[in-house]
Protein backbone atom coordinates (compact mmCIF):
# COMPACT_ATOMS: atom_id res chain seq x y z
CA UNK A 1 0.00 0.00 0.00
CA UNK A 2 3.10 2.75 -0.10
CA UNK A 3 4.06 4.47 -2.95
CA UNK A 4 6.70 2.68 -5.06
CA UNK A 5 10.24 3.51 -4.75
CA UNK A 6 11.87 1.97 -7.40
CA UNK A 7 11.95 -1.09 -9.73
CA UNK A 8 14.33 -3.35 -10.46
CA UNK A 9 14.32 -5.49 -13.78
CA UNK A 10 13.04 -8.76 -12.24
CA UNK A 11 16.08 -10.53 -14.17
CA UNK A 12 18.44 -8.90 -12.53
CA UNK A 13 16.69 -9.78 -8.48
CA UNK A 14 18.78 -13.19 -8.51
CA UNK A 15 22.20 -11.17 -8.55
CA UNK A 16 20.98 -8.95 -5.08
CA UNK A 17 19.05 -11.54 -3.80
CA UNK A 18 15.57 -9.83 -3.73
CA UNK A 19 12.46 -11.21 -3.37
CA UNK A 20 10.85 -12.14 -6.56
CA UNK A 21 6.94 -13.41 -7.18
CA UNK A 22 5.76 -15.69 -9.37
CA UNK A 23 2.27 -17.28 -10.48
CA UNK A 24 2.39 -21.06 -10.91
CA UNK A 25 -0.54 -23.27 -12.08
CA UNK A 26 -1.64 -27.32 -11.80
CA UNK A 27 -3.55 -28.53 -15.06
CA UNK A 28 -5.52 -31.11 -13.78
CA UNK A 29 -8.19 -33.52 -16.19
CA UNK A 30 -10.18 -35.07 -13.29
CA UNK A 31 -9.43 -38.57 -14.67
CA UNK A 32 -12.07 -41.62 -15.92
CA UNK A 33 -12.98 -44.10 -13.67
CA UNK A 34 -12.20 -42.34 -10.51
CA UNK A 35 -8.55 -43.32 -11.19
CA UNK A 36 -7.70 -39.83 -9.83
CA UNK A 37 -6.54 -36.52 -11.26
CA UNK A 38 -4.16 -36.64 -14.41
CA UNK A 39 -1.30 -33.55 -13.94
CA UNK A 40 -0.56 -31.68 -17.58
CA UNK A 41 3.30 -30.85 -17.01
CA UNK A 42 5.18 -28.66 -19.46
CA UNK A 43 9.36 -28.90 -20.17
CA UNK A 44 10.54 -25.17 -20.65
CA UNK A 45 12.50 -24.44 -23.87
CA UNK A 46 16.00 -25.27 -24.35
CA UNK A 47 16.25 -21.34 -24.78
CA UNK A 48 15.23 -20.25 -21.48
CA UNK A 49 18.33 -18.68 -19.68
CA UNK A 50 16.96 -19.94 -16.25
CA UNK A 51 16.35 -23.71 -15.98
CA UNK A 52 15.69 -24.97 -19.63
CA UNK A 53 14.33 -27.83 -20.59
CA UNK A 54 13.56 -28.54 -17.14
CA UNK A 55 9.57 -29.76 -16.39
CA UNK A 56 7.28 -26.93 -14.99
CA UNK A 57 3.93 -26.18 -13.70
CA UNK A 58 1.73 -26.21 -17.07
CA UNK A 59 1.39 -22.46 -17.07
CA UNK A 60 3.64 -20.42 -14.85
CA UNK A 61 5.13 -17.19 -15.09
CA UNK A 62 6.87 -13.89 -12.91
CA UNK A 63 4.56 -11.23 -11.52
CA UNK A 64 5.52 -8.25 -12.94
CA UNK A 65 5.03 -4.57 -11.69
CA UNK A 66 1.17 -3.59 -11.57
CA UNK A 67 -0.01 -7.16 -11.81
CA UNK A 68 -1.57 -9.20 -8.94
CA UNK A 69 -0.83 -13.03 -8.82
CA UNK A 70 -4.22 -14.09 -10.71
CA UNK A 71 -3.66 -11.25 -13.57
CA UNK A 72 -0.25 -12.40 -13.95
CA UNK A 73 -1.43 -16.19 -14.00
CA UNK A 74 -4.22 -14.93 -16.73
CA UNK A 75 -1.99 -13.67 -18.97
CA UNK A 76 0.28 -16.66 -18.66
CA UNK A 77 -2.55 -19.27 -19.54
CA UNK A 78 -2.90 -17.81 -23.11
CA UNK A 79 0.72 -17.40 -23.76
CA UNK A 80 1.90 -20.53 -22.43
CA UNK A 81 -1.03 -23.00 -23.19
CA UNK A 82 -3.63 -21.71 -25.11
CA UNK A 83 -6.19 -21.81 -21.84
CA UNK A 84 -9.50 -19.24 -22.85
CA UNK A 85 -10.81 -16.52 -20.46
CA UNK A 86 -13.70 -18.99 -20.00
CA UNK A 87 -11.26 -21.62 -18.66
CA UNK A 88 -9.10 -18.90 -16.45
CA UNK A 89 -12.39 -18.25 -14.80
CA UNK A 90 -12.08 -21.76 -12.95
CA UNK A 91 -8.74 -20.44 -11.28
CA UNK A 92 -8.97 -21.90 -8.06
CA UNK A 93 -6.22 -20.12 -5.68
CA UNK A 94 -4.25 -23.22 -3.42
CA UNK A 95 -1.82 -21.04 -1.44
CA UNK A 96 1.60 -20.03 -1.40
CA UNK A 97 5.38 -21.33 -1.26
CA UNK A 98 8.53 -19.72 -0.66
CA UNK A 99 11.63 -20.96 -2.61
CA UNK A 100 14.99 -19.77 -1.42
CA UNK A 101 17.61 -22.03 -2.92
CA UNK A 102 21.23 -20.56 -4.00
CA UNK A 103 21.56 -20.73 -7.97
CA UNK A 104 24.61 -19.74 -10.42
CA UNK A 105 23.52 -16.29 -10.67
CA UNK A 106 22.46 -15.41 -7.07
CA UNK A 107 19.94 -16.18 -4.31
CA UNK A 108 16.00 -17.22 -5.67
CA UNK A 109 14.29 -15.82 -3.41
CA UNK A 110 10.74 -16.13 -4.39
CA UNK A 111 7.09 -16.75 -3.75
CA UNK A 112 4.96 -18.90 -5.52
CA UNK A 113 1.35 -18.40 -5.52
CA UNK A 114 0.12 -21.49 -6.64
CA UNK A 115 -3.35 -21.96 -8.49
CA UNK A 116 -5.30 -25.29 -10.07
CA UNK A 117 -7.09 -25.57 -12.95
CA UNK A 118 -9.58 -28.72 -14.01
CA UNK A 119 -9.47 -28.97 -17.16
CA UNK A 120 -11.75 -30.88 -20.01
CA UNK A 121 -10.82 -34.28 -20.68
CA UNK A 122 -10.57 -33.47 -24.39
CA UNK A 123 -7.59 -30.33 -23.40
CA UNK A 124 -4.48 -30.21 -25.48
CA UNK A 125 -2.28 -27.06 -24.53
CA UNK A 126 -1.54 -25.12 -27.61
CA UNK A 127 1.54 -23.11 -26.70
CA UNK A 128 1.40 -19.58 -28.23
CA UNK A 129 4.79 -17.36 -27.13
CA UNK A 130 7.61 -20.75 -27.65
CA UNK A 131 9.10 -20.74 -23.69
CA UNK A 132 7.58 -24.40 -23.29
Amino acid sequence: GTPTLALIERAAARFFGIRTYAAHMNGLIAGADNAGPVLWLARRAETKPIDPGMWDNLVAGGIGHDFDARGALEKECWEEAGIGADLVAQLVPRGTLDVLREVPEGIQCETLFTFDLTLPDSFIPVNQDGEV
